[in-house]
C-alpha cells in the first residue's frame, strides 16, 4: 500500500470544506470522466470485496495531526493546575506530529511535551486555527424575469481561503501508483472542487510526494485522520465526537440533490483496539444506497488510521 502526501497550492477561493468524504466523491467523478464508467464500477467493487484502493484523509496543516479526543488530557491540565487556558485547549485542533512520538515512551512523556508545547501562547493559537480563513461573501439577488437587481435582497455565501503560514496537505493510501493519483488530482484542481466550481471556485495546484507517518513498534490504538464510521463494538474502547452530514450529489443528477443523512466520527477520534486485533489499512466501509431514489450513489465512510501506542485508557 502506497502512502502519498499531497500539498495544495490554492488558486481561488473555496466554498466547500476539504474533508475526506467529499474528496473521495470528487475522486470517483474524476475516475468516471477520465477512465470511463467501467473503471469506476471496478473501483467501487474493490471496496465491496474488502479492499481499499484509495483511502483519503481530511485536509490537515503540514506537520500537524488532529489532537486526540481523550478526557485524560484535559484532566491532566486541570490536575497539574497549569496556566494554560482550558477553554482554548478544548478548542485546539492540531498538534505537531513529533509530540505523538512521545507516546512510545509513556503517556506521561506525551502529556509533558503537550504541556510544554501549549505553554507557548503562539502555539495554542496555531492549533486552534484551521488551514482556512472563513468569511461571508455577499451577493445581490437578481429578478430572473426583469434581469434587474432586487432592492434590499442580499444573500451571503461562506467562502474560505488558505492561510499563507500553513500548507494544507492530504494523505492518500492507495493501491495505485503515483502517476494515477497525480492524474486524478490534476483533473480535480483544473475543474474545481466543491460548490461553484463552474464559476472558478475550488481551483488548486499541488505537489505529490511519497510520505511516511511515524508508527510505533506495538500499536494498540489509532487516531482517525478522516471523517468515517465503524461500529464502536469493534473496539475495546473509543473516545470521539460525531458529525451529522446532509451530503449532496454532484453534477446536477436528479431533482433531489440531497443524500440521506449520515453520522461520522470526526478527525481526532481515538479508538483503542482489542487485544487480538490486527492493524488494518482502514476501518469502516463505503455505504451504498446513500440516496433515496438514485441507487448508484455511494458515501465514503472510512476511518484513516494513524496508529499510536496509547498507554492510558
Amino acid at each position: 500500500m502506497n502512502l502519498f502526501k499531497i500539498s495544495l497550492r490554492p488558486l481561488s477561493l473555496f466554498q466547500t470544506p476539504l474533508r475526506s468524504d467529499t474528496l473521495w466523491g470528487h475522486i470517483c467523478w474524476a475516475i468516471r470522466l477520465l477512465k470511463g464508467e467501467s473503471e469506476l464500477k471496478n473501483f467501487l467493487a474493490e471496496y465491496k470485496r474488502g479492499n481499499f484502493p484509495i483511502v483519503v484523509s481530511d485536509v490537515l496543516p503540514d506537520g500537524y495531526l488532529p489532537i486526540p479526543m481523550h478526557p485524560g488530557i484535559i484532566k491532566y491540565f486541570d490536575r497539574t493546575k497549569s496556566e494554560i487556558d482550558p477553554k482554548k485547549l478544548k478548542k485546539a485542533k492540531y498538534i505537531p506530529i513529533s509530540i505523538y512520538e512521545k507516546l512510545e515512551d509513556s503517556f506521561d512523556a506525551f502529556l509533558e511535551n503537550l504541556k510544554d508545547y501549549f505553554a507557548n501562547k503562539e502555539n495554542i493559537q496555531d492549533t486552534v486555527d484551521s488551514c482556512f480563513v472563513n468569511f461571508d461573501e455577499w451577493h445581490c439577488s437578481i429578478n430572473r424575469v426583469t434581469g434587474n437587481v432586487e432592492r434590499g435582497m442580499l444573500f451571503s455565501k461562506e467562502c474560505s481561503y488558505f492561510k499563507e503560514s500553513l500548507t494544507p496537505v492530504i494523505y492518500i493510501k492507495s493501491l495505485f501508483d503515483k502517476p494515477y493519483i497525480e492524474n486524478i488530482f490534476k483533473f480535480m484542481g483544473e475543474n474545481g472542487y466543491g460548490a461553484d466550481a463552474s464559476v472558478g471556485r475550488g481551483r488548486f495546484d499541488f505537489d505529490i510526494l511519497d510520505a511516511t507517518l511515524p508508527t510505533p513498534k506495538q500499536p494498540n490504538s489509532f487516531i482517525t485522520l478522516s471523517h468515517g464510521f465503524e461500529r464502536v463494538s469493534e473496539f475495546k474502547s473509543c473516545f470521539y465526537d460525531v458529525d451529522i452530514k446532509f451530503g449532496k450529489i454532484g453534477n446536477n443528477i436528479g431533482s433531489n440533490p440531497f443524500k440521506k443523512p449520515i453520522a461520522n466520527f470526526k478527525p481526532g477520534s481515538l479508538f483503542i483496539l482489542k487485544d487480538t486485533d490486527q492493524i488494518k489499512v482502514a476501518y469502516g466501509s463505503i455505504k451504498e444506497n446513500a440516496h433515496k431514489s438514485i441507487d448508484f450513489v455511494h458515501e465514503y465512510s472510512l476511518l484513516f488510521p494513524f496508529y499510536v501506542r496509547w498507554q492510558n485508557e
